[in-house]
């Protein structure tokens, strides 16, 4: 999803939650080589099954890569990254701020298709296949990391009909309430 949307939405979820301390920064708006596809067709256009509304936080100053830089060198040690999507912003930092990253204590990497076809081709996995030459510069860093791909996420579904039995009994679990509208609609 464009990366305006994506930011209104992370800002829009942590405002619901009642998180406005956690900071969102802007990451890359394009790959390193070429443009992002967007998965419409699966996230919709705009990226959430539910409109929350607008938030009255916006991101911080600085953009993701520089953020990542300054708070793993006050922190080393101590940060776990988690990379859902592609792999732009991660490779950006260990180019422009090398050995940041390996202050980090672990990278978790949602993406590939290790021994499962692909959802974009038929070896080729969406967040891989968005920025391939981040995917190759991170893989092939060194960087030791946990890689959670397409087999792992085709284990675990749950029918609309499943979600249902998931509503909270009160109004006190909004962010539970939140996460089952999502799944069934």
């Amino acid at each position: 999803m464009p990366l305006a949307r994506a930011t209104r939405n992370s800002l829009a979820l942590l405002e619901y939650a009642d998180r406005t301390d956690i900071p969102v920064a802007r990451g890359a708006a394009l790959p390193i080589r070429g443009q992002y596809g967007y998965a419409f067709p699966v996230h919709g256009t705009r990226g959430l099954t539910r409109r929350l509304a607008n938030p009255s936080i916006g991101p911080i100053e600085q953009r993701t890569v520089d953020y990542l830089a300054e708070e793993l060198g006050k922190h080393p040690g101590e940060i776990i990254l988690a990379a859902l999507g592609p792999l732009t912003n991660i490779a950006n930092l260990t180019t422009r701020y090398p050995g940041a990253l390996e202050q980090a204590t672990g990278l978790v990497v949602m993406g590939g298709a290790v021994d499962v076809p692909g959802n974009v081709t038929g070896h080729a996995e969406f967040n891989f296949f968005s920025d391939p030459e981040a995917a190759r510069l991170v893989l092939s860093s060194g960087i030791p990391l946990t890689l959670v791909d397409l087999a792992a996420t085709r284990q675990v579904a749950i029918e609309r009909e499943e979600a249902a039995d998931f509503r909270p009994q009160n109004r006190q679990n909004r962010m539970r309430a939140l996460a089952v509208q999502m799944l069934i609609n």
